[in-house]
């Protein structure tokens, strides 16, 4: 009779256990999938779902920028999230397409009242990587890691002017105008830059040149490239490769 009292308190304390942690990773993926159209979503916030005051945030910080007509949270915050959860605190940073002076008046406000004292990690795709490779260090980058960067937006974003676009993240349409997509004009990119930078490249690609760009940074002594055959526009984290290397090369083992 112990013995069965024994083995059923084991099996309800083993059950117990179990819906706990069924309760605590529902928790967390509630904060990894607010609706769309959340706050979250908008312009000038910053996701930061693990730790809620600034003061509290690791040594080790990765800022990650999202591209055109998205938001953070993404598939790529999470997948950068999980490969530095033990390492880094991992923030997600959301701007306006289309406001990059207001943009750069952000980024500094992050930093100043967010990554103060911290060594900082800024990783961008598509438009963030642009930003990522333009505005890096007023978000404090020590380092920039840039996934199929934009490296000319006026050029890029031309072809949706008169276009309505929507940002499903973002629970928005908008209308791009001829002066939305002047606004980069006067914020040319450089071709040298001033932090380690790690320049992630897909060949196939559809929506940008990867040759282009890497032509434009591959004399810069500064950065390293990696090209990829495939991953297409924007890379899926979680099977491809590049998430190890990122992760490798952020860590300083690669």
């Amino acid at each position: 009779m112990l013995n069965l009292t024994s083995v059923s308190f084991g099996r309800m304390v083993a059950a117990l256990t179990l819906l706990a942690i069924v309760a605590a990773e529902s928790q967390a993926a509630d904060k990894l999938n607010p609706e769309y159209g959340d706050p979250v979503f908008r312009p000038w916030s910053v996701f930061s779902p693990d730790v809620e005051d600034p003061k509290d945030y690791r040594d080790d910080v990765v800022v990650v920028l999202h591209g055109f007509r998205s938001a953070l949270p993404n598939g790529t915050y999470k997948r950068l999230r999980k490969a530095f959860k033990k390492t880094h605190t991992t923030i997600g940073v959301n701007y306006d397409y289309f406001a990059p002076e207001k943009t750069m008046a952000f980024f500094e406000e992050v930093r100043r009242t967010h990554l103060q004292d911290r060594r900082v990690t800024v990783i961008g795709t598509s438009l963030g990587g642009f930003w990522a490779l333009y505005a890096g260090e007023k978000l404090g980058a020590e380092k920039i890691v840039a996934l199929n960067p934009v490296s000319a937006p006026e050029r890029f974003l031309m072809k949706y002017v008169g276009t309505t676009q929507k940002s499903s993240r973002r629970d928005i349409s908008f209308k791009v105008t001829a002066s939305d997509v002047r606004s980069y004009g006067p914020h040319p990119l450089e071709n040298r830059m001033p932090v380690p930078t790690l320049l992630i490249l897909a060949e196939d690609d559809d929506r940008l040149d990867p040759l282009s760009i890497k032509s434009f940074l591959a004399q810069d002594p500064n950065t390293t490239v990696i090209l990829y055959e495939t991953g297409g526009h924007t890379i899926n984290l979680k099977k491809h490769p590049a998430r190890d290397a990122i992760a490798a090369w952020v860590r300083g083992e690669g």
